[in-house]
């Protein structure tokens, strides 16, 4: 979809620089970056996307053991 925005002067050289930076193009980096932001505010707190892998992390107060991981599986049957 074509749409015309108006961006902050920083915001704008950022994007131009990642653009040339990834061989992408203005639109593109754009795009992506705001569907990043987008579904990270639409994730529940806790809820993180690895940079590394583009999966969903969840971050936990602590580790749990194998038992009370099938615990909880447990729970839900």
């Amino acid at each position: 979809m074509r749409t015309t925005i108006d961006l902050n002067p920083w915001v704008h050289r950022r994007l131009t620089d990642l653009a040339r930076e990834r061989g992408k193009t203005l639109s593109v980096v754009a795009d992506n970056l705001l569907m990043e932001a987008l579904t990270r505010r639409d994730m529940p707190e806790g809820v993180f996307i690895d940079p590394r892998t583009g999966l969903a992390k969840v971050r936990l107060d602590r580790q749990y053991t194998m038992e009370e991981i099938a615990e909880l599986i447990d729970e839900d049957d």
